[in-house]
C-alpha cells in the first residue's frame, strides 16, 4: 500500500529542509571564516594552502554533520567538481 501525499505538502518539506540545510552551511562558513581569518572570497576561490585547508576542514566539517555531496552542491552553488 502506498500512501499518497500532495505535491503541495512535499514540496513545503523539500522547502523546510533545504531552508535548514541553507542555514547550517551558512553557519559552517562563518566559523570557517572566523577562525581562518579569510574573507569569503579567499575562501571560495583562492589557491593559498591556508585556504585549500579551510576549504577541506569546512567540507569535511559538513559531511561529519551528515552532509551529502549533493546537499553541499546544492547550498553552496558548487559542482561537485569545483
Amino acid at each position: 500500500m502506498f500512501l499518497c501525499l500532495p505535491l503541495s505538502f512535499i514540496q513545503s518539506i523539500k522547502s523546510k529542509i533545504m531552508k535548514q540545510l541553507e542555514d547550517i552551511y551558512n553557519r559552517v562558513v562563518e566559523a570557517t571564516l572566523e577562525a581562518s581569518g579569510l574573507t569569503f572570497e579567499q575562501l571560495a576561490t583562492s589557491r593559498t594552502e591556508r585556504s585549500v585547508i579551510a576549504r577541506v576542514v569546512m567540507i569535511n566539517t559538513l559531511i561529519e554533520i551528515g552532509f551529502t555531496e549533493f546537499d553541499i552542491a546544492t547550498v553552496s552553488g558548487m559542482s561537485q567538481s569545483e
